[in-house]
């Protein structure tokens, strides 16, 4: 693989994290004002984000698991909600690169 191809990819996976954390960031101020509506989409797409580039048990993954799992209490999906809570009490990795 070429050098270029390398650093694209690297930048790349720096971009998705920073978008994964602004939308992290919009999704837990839609659920702070009580707008689930508006903050689930984001909230499920910040975790898709952060479990590809950092893996499921980082703690940015589960922190948003967390928010993404209040928003959706607020909506009464509250089976879709526990199952996220299960899965955001679990051991994080403080890995930078979650580890997988």
């Amino acid at each position: 693989m070429a050098q270029g191809d390398c650093q694209r990819r690297e930048r790349s996976a720096a971009d998705s994290v920073d978008l994964a954390s602004d939308m992290q960031s919009l999704g837990q101020y839609y659920t702070l004002r009580n707008r689930p509506t508006d903050a689930v989409p984001l909230l499920k797409r910040a975790l898709e984000i952060r479990i590809k580039t950092l893996g499921p048990t980082a703690l940015e993954s589960k922190e948003t698991m967390q928010t993404y799992a209040t928003a959706l209490r607020l909506l009464n999906r509250v089976p879709e909600a526990e199952e996220l809570e299960s899965k955001a009490k679990g051991p994080a990795s403080t890995n930078p690169t979650g580890a997988r």
